[in-house]
């Protein structure tokens, strides 16, 4: 909710050009980790064959779904409720929940880690897996374990230490690069693939642990325990509700993302969820575009939304929209383009048939590229349940047309039910938002009524 206050141009420029110049730092990273994890793909697709990297998708589908249904991943009510602790500099304040943070993932990361395990027995009898998928699908899970990267993830963004992350991000491409090469050039079979990513996946987590640890030391923060964590909660009005609502659209988002591939593997078998897998990646290259941007803007959001900034907010939001819609439209037409001969040129001649995959699949991350500032400013607003409400409805509308999608397209059919994803999404919170800014402009002093 955006108290009354007012803001100068100057204020709103700088605003923007931080939000970009975050943003371009964490694509630097996102972009050469891109490079990097197509690249290790590629080498995994040509060494593996279209079946048994079908059969690493599901699985680290499987993983992915587990692990966002059940982990808590704190770090946007902590930027959201750190921004203002940030700048009235109240050290103990921020500590405190910087840890309680750190607490909520460390438990449902063990939470998650038992149920990933104990659950792949009945979601492999489930969906047919042979009993190899299987007992690698509950090793894999243990990673999960080593997921409790939101407090971290959290506090370097509060510090505007975006290049920590894009450091991050290629070192783990580079050791995912370097294993998989090794494996290929060895002609290893597919659990020396799995066992790169997992190590990948392991080292990944504690490094960026490690960074966040090592600036709030620089900074001078304690590091211990600010008294009891069950106070936190208490002196920041509906922490807990909020982080609720975010992780259980964090769920439903990630099922909306992963839960396809396993669908895929199950309807059509291993070597369309490997095409799958693949065509996947290519056309997620959005992706790596709009994360970067989502990420960066939030905490600008959150600034603005705590410091009553309704001008630089409702700034961020136009222009940033404007600009990555144009951007969407230019790149996802070069992706129509050169798709097909990329596809085929990177991951062989076997994979060619995923190109309507990587068409219907690249627009629909177009369109999230799009719409990247929408979700940050529907959380800044105090929007999350709306958000959770709309994500749960586009979720559905997916999954309704996805198998009817398949059975008549194929693989590619997978693809246009994301474009529903997204088309629902975006007409959804395009409402919401026009409304709640209409408001904010609209009402005396800024007022929400709703």
């Amino acid at each position: 909710m955006l108290p009354d206050a007012t803001s100068g141009a100057p204020i709103e420029r700088r605003r923007f050009d931080r939000l970009f110049r975050n943003a371009a730092t964490l694509l630097t990273g996102s972009a050469g980790a891109s490079v990097l994890s197509i690249i290790a793909l590629a080498l995994s697709a040509r060494g593996l064959g279209a079946q048994q990297l079908g059969v690493l998708a599901v699985i680290q589908s499987y993983v992915t779904v587990v692990d966002r249904l059940v982990t808590f991943q704190s770090w946007q009510a902590l930027i959201k409720y750190g921004a203002d602790a940030v700048r009235r500099d109240a050290r103990d304040e921020l500590m405190g929940l910087i840890w309680f943070g750190a607490a909520v993932d460390a438990a449902s990361a063990l939470l998650g880690a038992l149920l990933g395990v104990v659950g792949a027995v009945a979601i492999g009898r489930w969906f047919g897996w042979s009993t190899e998928t299987t007992r690698w699908a509950m090793l894999y899970a243990t990673t999960i374990l080593f997921h409790v990267v939101g407090a971290p993830t959290a506090t370097l963004r509060l510090f505007d230490q975006f290049k920590m992350f894009s450091v991050q991000r290629i070192g783990v491409g580079l050791i995912r690069l370097a294993g998989i090469a090794i494996a290929f050039v060895l002609h290893g079979p597919l659990w020396a693939y799995m066992m790169v990513w997992i190590v990948a996946d392991v080292a990944g987590s504690i490094w960026l642990v490690g960074m966040a640890w090592r600036e709030l030391r620089a900074r001078g923060y304690p590091m211990a325990v600010p008294g009891s964590l069950r106070s936190v909660p208490a002196r920041h009005a509906g922490l807990w509700n909020f982080i609720w609502t975010t992780n259980v659209h964090s769920s439903i988002r990630v099922a909306s993302r992963e839960g396809d591939t396993l669908i895929v593997g199950a309807v059509l078998g291993d070597a369309a969820a490997g095409l799958f897998k693949v065509a996947k990646q290519f056309g997620s290259a959005f992706g790596q575009l709009s994360d970067p941007f989502y990420q960066a803007i939030y905490p600008e959001m959150a600034a603005a939304s705590s410091s009553g900034d309704r001008a630089g907010f409702t700034a961020l939001l136009r222009r940033s929209t404007v600009m990555a819609s144009l951007a969407a439209v230019v790149l996802w037409l070069g992706m129509v383009v050169v798709g097909a001969p990329v596809l085929r040129g990177f991951a062989g001649a076997e994979y060619g048939g995923g190109y309507p995959v990587l068409v219907w699949y690249g627009l629909a991350y177009a369109l999230a590229f799009a719409s990247f500032a929408m979700q940050p400013a529907m959380l800044a607003l105090g929007r999350a349940l709306a958000s959770f409400s709309i994500m749960t409805l586009s979720t559905a509308v997916q999954f309704v047309l996805l198998v009817p999608l398949m059975h008549r397209f194929g693989v590619a059919g997978a693809g246009l039910a994301y474009v529903a994803f997204y088309v629902t999404w975006i007409v959804s919170v395009g409402a919401v938002l026009a409304r709640d800014l209409t408001l904010i402009v609209d009402t005396p002093h800024g007022a929400r009524t709703a």
